[in-house]
């Protein structure tokens, strides 16, 4: 009897913890609360699923909104503007995340400025298509598999105009690896242009066979611009978006000078640079029994993180075009330090992935609170202030004054 009342007493006790503990949970949970999020949430996630699972999961609660509340106010300080497109503060979500566009509206919620979806292909990519190796390479890879445009295009036009969604939106594009890029690239350009507030050219998709190719033979890139231009200039313009390109931190400094120099003619023009992507020096495809291939990356300099490279890859193009071009960067940005660092370095805006999944939600505001206090502390009355104040510019004299932002 005696053993009987203690195991009673002790189910009670287990259900009355067990149940205090998922109330506090659901509590923290719903006050986005950081350390909550950080040091017990995401990583019991991460222990729990494989990093596609984790993201197919945060996906899945921001397509829902089954968000917590974000009660944060952008400070003035954090606002900018890309390309004339004028942003309550300078974070935005990279692609990879939302790849056809299933949880915008409430991915602006918490508290991101823009919303970069894709890639997208003409064609659907399928998941069971690719096997990673690692879900390190998984979390940056990852973003090549969608429903196409035949998908995103109309949920696209029915948050445009039925929903009247006024979001700022950036779609990413990319080629089918069985079709030609320009083809595809132009029909992205095409169908994309009016409901966009801009259009990224993916040249490091997963989807291309030869990616790197393009972007260092300069008759390539040029051929592949001058075609992107032609696409754009099909519409009127209010309807002329900017056109990003998106760079491997993998590039060479020769590289990045041949790239810049085509962009500067007249039928080659891009309005800005996204750097950087994932570091893939050299991609495998090896085949398995099942006819499936697994991609596996090998970093260009295991003494260099991918935050460093992008950094100083920002500094380079801005350095470059002299500061004329709008950049975004992207990298490895955990804490507003790395955020103004690459502000420094020649960044308008940045963008992240990796942290969100890693550390949830409440990373978005822990970024913007420490960046805006890192602003202040320096005397920036606004983050455009401190756009490039690390690079050091060709003196042009009267003329540099006019440079654009």
């Amino acid at each position: 009897m005696a053993a009987s009342k203690f195991a009673r007493k002790l189910k009670s006790l287990i259900t009355v913890s067990c149940s205090s503990g998922v109330l506090l949970g659901l509590l923290l949970y719903r006050e986005n609360d950081e350390k909550f999020f950080s040091n017990f949430l995401m990583p019991t996630s991460r222990f729990l699923f494989s990093q596609k699972t984790c993201n197919k999961l945060a996906l899945f609660f921001c397509k829902w909104n089954l968000l917590p509340r974000n009660d944060y106010v952008d400070s003035y300080r954090l606002t900018t503007n890309i390309c004339g497109i004028e942003l309550n503060n300078c974070i935005g979500l990279a692609a990879g995340f939302d790849r056809n566009g299933d949880a915008i509206k409430n991915l602006h919620k918490l508290g991101f400025s823009f919303i970069e979806i894709g890639t997208i292909t003409p064609e659907p990519i399928e998941d069971e298509l690719i096997k990673y190796v690692d879900d390190k390479i998984a979390n940056n890879r990852y973003d090549s598999i969608n429903k196409g445009i035949a998908y995103s295009v109309p949920k696209m036009r029915n948050l445009r105009r039925k929903e009247e969604y006024t979001g700022i939106i950036g779609f990413n594009i990319g080629k089918n690896s069985n079709s030609s890029f320009l083809k595809d690239i132009s029909l992205g350009i095409k169908v994309y242009s009016p409901v966009a507030n801009y259009i990224t050219i993916n040249i490091e998709s997963e989807a291309s066979t030869n990616p790197s190719e393009i972007l260092k033979q300069k008759e390539n890139l040029r051929e592949v611009l001058t075609e992107v231009n032609k696409a754009r200039l099909l519409f009127d313009i209010e309807k002329q978006r900017p056109i990003f390109l998106k760079l491997s931190p993998e590039l060479t400094l020769n590289e990045l000078k041949d790239i810049i120099e085509v962009t500067k003619e007249k039928n080659c023009k891009v309005h800005g640079f996204i750097i950087s992507n994932t570091r893939l020096k050299e991609k495998k495809r090896n085949e398995n029994p099942e006819g499936k291939y697994k991609a596996q990356a090998i970093e260009n300099d295991e003494n260099i993180s991918l935050r460093e490279k992008s950094t100083q890859m920002l500094k380079d193009v801005y350095k470059l075009t002299n500061g004329k071009s709008t950049l975004i960067g992207v990298g490895e940005i955990t804490c507003g330090q790395d955020a103004y660092e690459k502000i420094l370095a020649g960044a308008s805006a940045v963008q992240i992935f990796s942290s969100f999944i890693d550390h949830g939600p409440p990373i978005i505001n822990k970024i913007k609170r420490e960046l805006n206090d890192l602003l202040q502390e320096n005397g920036y009355e606004n983050v455009k202030e401190a756009v490039g104040k690390e690079v050091k510019l060709e003196n042009k004299g009267w003329f540099n004054f006019f440079r654009f932002r």
